[in-house]
């Protein structure tokens, strides 16, 4: 399947090829015109290197639901819209739509209907490694009363002209994720409101209060849980940060600058959001 993935600071399309059953390798990226073999790390996490960095497989960017779905619903050319498609169920979960499929007849003997079926609503069912390479999307009826398959670039079109419609789960887990983390950024807006007043040294980073000397934050840095993208923050001399700061943001990307392994960067930082 095609991802995207931020590449030396810039959105890269990558042919991903997964093979979870070779001995030495797990697959092929393809990027222009060069190959790289997926390996995998000490903790099992699949990578690929480019000039010399790795590049973990599941870091690869994807639209949100809402995205996708404006995307396919007014495009006019389909290109790789399965693909990003596929991308978003991998990153949000297979929970993150609902599915509408319109009532049709499909069967005619006689220039009359022999079979049909009513409006059918369902969510999508699918094994990831069939996922992966984006060859069919399984549907199951919301009691599994039901179950049917579609192509993946047929499925995108029928969204596109109407026969089906995508809508957003609203018991998706992954929005059940993004109101813990409002929500602790609430807290932790609060919190800092709170004790800015009892205390003058502040951190740098999320505003909480500081005990004792606080730490230097320079060489703080996260990822955009989004984009992927890498962000330095930048200081002033007498900045200090809080503990939790120093060992979210500081710690790592002080390794990032001495070693440029980004995998030791925060990818869901919840700062990313308004701080």
């Amino acid at each position: 399947m095609y991802r995207r993935y931020m590449i030396e600071g810039k959105e890269t399309q990558v042919g991903v090829y997964i093979n979870h059953f070779l001995r030495d390798s797990f697959g092929t990226v393809c990027i222009g015109n060069y190959n790289r073999s997926i390996r995998k790390d000490a903790n099992g996490q699949l990578f690929f290197t480019w000039n010399h960095k790795r590049i973990y497989c599941d870091t690869f960017l994807a639209y949100t639901p809402e995205e996708i779905i404006k995307m396919i619903t007014k495009s006019q050319y389909m290109g790789s819209l399965d693909h990003e498609l596929t991308a978003t169920l991998m990153k949000y979960g297979l929970d993150a739509f609902n599915v509408h499929i319109k009532g049709t007849a499909y069967a005619y003997a006689g220039g009359k209907p022999v079979a049909w079926y009513d409006d059918r609503d369902g969510q999508f069912t699918v094994d990831l490694h069939a996922l992966e390479s984006v060859y069919k999307y399984d549907l199951i009826g919301p009691n599994g009363d039901w179950r049917d398959s579609y192509y993946c670039g047929d499925f995108v079109a029928l969204v596109n002209c109407g026969e089906i419609s995508l809508t957003v789960n609203p018991n998706a887990k992954y929005l059940k994720k993004t109101e813990k983390k409002e929500t602790v950024l609430a807290w932790l807006r609060l919190k800092g409101t709170t004790m800015r007043k009892e205390n003058s040294k502040k951190c740098c980073i999320c505003g909480c209060a500081i005990e004792h000397f606080g730490n230097n934050p320079f060489g703080a840095a996260f990822k955009r849980s989004t984009t992927g993208e890498i962000v330095k923050m930048n200081f002033k001399d007498n900045d200090r940060c809080c503990d939790l700061c120093d060992q979210m943001y500081v710690i790592p990307g002080r390794m990032y600058l001495s070693t440029g392994m980004s995998t030791f960067l925060n990818l869901k930082n919840w700062y990313d959001q308004g701080f």
